[in-house]
């Protein structure tokens, strides 16, 4: 089963060591490794169970009292993997769902929830750089779906700023995703 981890750092310069000693200690894969608002450093990964325990404790251990936020997601919905792995989504013609959170922790959580709760497909995960630290995720399906799947992510995760649903978005909308 694939799992995705999340250190996040309260100093850019120790991301950048934490991550090396994170990749070094098991065989995950590296999604992303960043600077993010406020002088923050974010890295998330991904691999099996076993390999992204090893490697957040690791990134626990080696960033101390640097560390500001972790995330561990076991059996993780296989589309937050794909999204956190490329910059570009495809765009349908359903119903836009665009959920903001007070952490990127908490967006990917919220994503992963989302996905699990109805039928949505997950469009993008934007995570902290330009954006105050904070994160959003985009859904897209049917209305209904939309909406299930954005009060799952409220229930399951705490620091939703705001949720907005689309019902049917202008054509110049996905350009916008």
């Amino acid at each position: 089963m694939e799992a995705v981890g999340m250190v996040e750092l309260s100093k850019i310069y120790k991301g950048y060591d934490v991550c090396d000693k994170m990749m070094k200690a098991a065989d995950v894969t590296l999604l992303r490794s960043m600077s993010i608002c406020p002088g923050k450093h974010i890295i998330i990964y991904s691999g099996d169970t076993g390999a992204v325990e090893t490697s957040l404790k690791t990134g626990m251990e080696v960033g101390g009292e640097d560390v500001v936020n972790t995330f561990f997601l076991p059996n993780i919905h296989p589309s937050v993997v794909e999204i956190l792995k490329r910059k570009d989504a495809p765009h349908k013609d359903n119903a836009l769902g665009i959920l903001e959170f007070r952490t990127v922790a908490a967006a990917i959580e919220g994503a992963d929830a989302a996905v699990k709760a109805a039928d949505v497909h997950l469009i993008q995960i934007r995570i902290g750089q330009g954006i105050g630290g904070k994160g959003v995720f985009i859904i897209e399906g049917e209305v209904s779906a939309v909406q299930s799947a954005a009060k799952a992510a409220d229930i399951k995760v705490k620091g939703l700023l705001g949720i907005t649903v689309i019902p049917n978005p202008d054509i110049q909308m996905w350009s916008t995703v």
